[in-house]
């Protein structure tokens, strides 16, 4: 017919050609075992597919419920919160209604002779005793321990801001007196009880000169030349840092009726606590410095990296600080090329009390610095009966050097007044 294949037209050569029949067949045979493997990785694959679609789905209830949980959770810990602080207040009032009807724990309920002594005693104003009259306390005119009538003795009352909590058993034992006699005389507004110390009244002296005015950079020189990338903003941090610390410290002082800091140490030690304290705090505003590392090594500051472990015995590079109470004179035990700092402050010393000399805060007066070097220091002399170490001190033209590159000062410190 008209288009017709001849039979033998297009078949496979048996014999040579390119593509032998036994090797074509292998081919077909090998290609539809890979489709048959490829077919199952496809359902596979299908499998997974489905497996992750559920376990998205179960990820995004379980997101759910936790978001939910999170939600109760912070209502339980508000819910908590509010009752923790009733439970304070019911604790607090507890406290108060046991301690008003304290009473009530006499075995005699109120029939013995402590409490008919209570009853019948004068009132507190008029036994001229400290505690409150003829009740509680040894020393007490109707005391069953005996001691003075109208001794003054230790008072009981509200526990003050940072007053010790002492419980009322402690003060009943060492009373001597039962708890019905104590809380009937006495007839306590408070709940918590602690042992009397004169605390600082809010006009008196000490207490105000605990309270120290912070700096600010306005105060300092923007033209002060200090090296090795430390700042009058770094200076002005490490002096509030210390002014922080000083009136922490005095601060709790005060709450045990002791006297500051400044008014107990030697004035030699105080000023060491001084220089130490900036010492170790300029390094933590200026990171170009760090505290010599070198046990009594000089100077005091060193660049960042320069020594090996930021340790020297002596260095020529770095700043040497010092704290004093004095505006010029200052001293230092080697006459020496230096970059020398002197943080000059204004305090009490260990006898201003014998001296009648009123209590004032701790303030600084000035900062100077600058590079010093061996002519601008002079060795002091000494007599043949001191005890003295031989120091060497900053002439003229060293001061006259620090004075001209002053770092702070004080508003009514006038420059180099003695």
């Amino acid at each position: 017919a008209k288009g017709a294949v001849p039979l033998n037209e297009g078949a496979v050569p048996l014999n040579g050609g390119t593509l032998p029949l036994n090797e074509g067949e292998r081919d077909f045979a090998k290609g539809r075992r890979d489709f048959v493997v490829a077919r199952g990785d496809f359902a596979k694959g299908t499998r997974d597919f489905a497996k992750g679609t559920r376990d998205f789905a179960k990820g995004t209830r379980d997101f759910a419920k936790g978001t939910k949980d999170f939600a109760k959770g912070a209502r339980d810990f508000a819910k908590g919160t509010k009752d923790f602080a009733m439970g304070e207040r019911d604790f607090a009032k507890g406290t108060k209604d046991f301690a008003r009807s304290a009473v009530g724990g006499c075995a005699a309920r109120g029939d013995c002779a402590g409490c008919a002594a209570a009853r019948t005693a004068p009132p507190p104003e008029s036994a001229g005793c400290a505690v409150g009259g003829a009740v509680g306390l040894a020393g007490c005119a109707g005391s069953t321990t005996g001691g003075t009538p109208g001794a003054p003795r230790p008072r009981l009352g509200r526990q003050g801001r940072g007053q010790p909590l002492v419980l009322l058993e402690e003060v009943l034992e060492a009373s001597g007196e039962g708890p019905h006699l104590l809380a009937t005389r006495h007839r306590l507004e408070g709940a918590r009880l602690w042992p009397y110390r004169p605390p600082m009244a809010k006009a008196d002296p000490e207490l105000a000169a605990c309270r120290l005015a912070r700096l600010k950079i306005g105060q300092f020189n923007p033209r002060a030349v200090i090296p090795y990338g430390c700042t009058v903003a770094h200076v002005c941090a490490a002096m509030n840092d210390f002014l922080d610390f000083l009136e922490f410290i005095n601060r709790q002082l005060n709450t045990k009726g002791l006297p500051r800091l400044e008014s107990f140490l030697m004035p030699a030690n105080f000023s060491s606590i001084v220089g130490e304290f900036m010492t170790t705090t300029i390094p933590r505003h200026c990171p170009m410095l760090v505290k010599n590392r070198y046990h009594n090594g000089h100077p005091d500051l060193l660049p960042a990296g320069k020594y090996s472990g930021d340790a020297q015995l002596h260095a020529p590079e770095g700043i040497e600080i010092k704290g004093s109470r004095y505006i010029r004179g200052w001293q230092g035990h080697n006459a020496e090329d230096v970059w020398l700092m002197v943080f000059v402050f204004d305090a009490n010393r260990i006898t201003d009390a014998h001296r009648g000399i009123a209590p004032r805060p701790f303030r600084f007066l000035k900062v100077v610095g600058a590079r010093l070097s061996a002519s601008d220091w002079q060795f002091s002399g000494r007599s043949e009966t001191s005890r003295r170490t031989i120091t060497a001190s900053v002439k003229p033209s060293g001061f006259a050097k620090m004075e001209a590159n002053w770092i702070y000062r004080a508003i009514d410190a006038a420059a180099g007044a003695d």
